[in-house]
C-alpha cells in the first residue's frame, strides 16, 4: 500500500471511530432524557405539528424543487406527547425524503404527508416520497444508527425517530417496492377520554 492510500485508509478509520462515538453519545443522551421523571408530555395536535414542520422547512423544500402535499384528517384526536420531539420526528422524515429525491430527475419530486385515525385508537402519520425507493432487503436495517439511506451521514435521524416514537408508545415502520419511492409511517395511541367525554391532560411525574 502506497503512503497516500495508507493515509486515506487511516483517515477513514478514524472517521468511523469518531462517528461511532458520536452515535453512542447521542443515543445515550436521548436515553437519559427519556429516563427523567418529568417528561413534559401534554395533549398535542399532530396536524398542527405537521403544519409547523412543513412551514419551517418550506425554504429547503423549495430549494430542492420538492412539491409538498398535506392530506390531513379533520378533527384528528389528540395524543399525549412531547411536542418538540414529535416535530423532530416529522422533520427528520421530511429531510430523509428530500435527500432520497436528491437525484430524481425522471419524475416530479413529490412529498406527501398525511394523517388519519386508525381503528378509532391510533393516529397514523405517513410521509411518502417519489424517489428511487429502498431495496426490500434493506428495509429491516434502515433504522439502525450505522445504516443510512443517504450518500453521507450515519442515518441517525431514522434511528432517533424510531426511539422517540417507541418512547411515545407508538411504532415507526417503512415500506417500499424498491423503485417507486418510500413510505414511512408511525402510529401513536390517542389520548384516552375521561368520564366527562374529554381528553384530559396527562399528569407528569414528580
Amino acid at each position: 500500500m502506497v503512503p497516500p492510500q495508507q493515509d486515506k485508509a487511516q483517515t477513514a478509520f478514524e472517521g468511523i471511530v469518531n462517528a461511532g462515538h458520536r452515535t453512542s453519545e447521542i443515543i445515550d443522551g436521548f436515553q437519559a432524557l427519556f429516563a427523567k421523571s418529568d417528561q413534559r408530555r401534554q395533549l398535542v395536535d399532530v396536524n398542527e405539528i405537521i403544519r409547523g414542520a412543513l412551514e419551517s422547512m418550506s425554504r429547503e423544500l423549495a430549494d430542492h424543487h420538492v412539491e409538498p402535499r398535506a392530506e390531513l384528517m379533520a378533527k384528528l384526536p389528540s395524543v399525549y406527547g412531547n411536542r418538540s420531539q414529535l416535530q423532530q420526528v416529522i422533520s427528520n422524515l421530511i429531510v430523509n425524503a428530500i435527500e432520497a429525491m436528491e437525484n430524481t430527475s425522471n419524475r416530479s419530486r413529490l412529498l406527501l404527508v398525511s394523517s388519519e385515525l386508525r381503528d378509532q385508537k391510533d393516529v397514523a402519520v405517513v410521509v411518502k416520497d417519489s424517489g428511487p425507493g429502498i431495496d426490500k432487503d434493506r428495509l429491516d436495517s434502515i433504522f439502525t444508527s450505522v445504516v443510512s439511506t443517504k450518500r453521507h451521514g450515519m442515518g441517525l435521524g431514522l434511528a432517533i425517530s424510531r426511539m422517540i416514537i417507541d418512547y411515545h408508545g407508538g411504532k415507526l415502520t417503512a415500506s417500499s417496492d424498491g423503485k417507486d419511492g418510500a413510505s414511512f409511517q408511525f402510529l401513536l395511541p390517542t389520548a384516552p377520554i375521561n368520564k366527562n367525554g374529554n381528553r384530559a391532560e396527562l399528569a407528569t411525574g414528580s
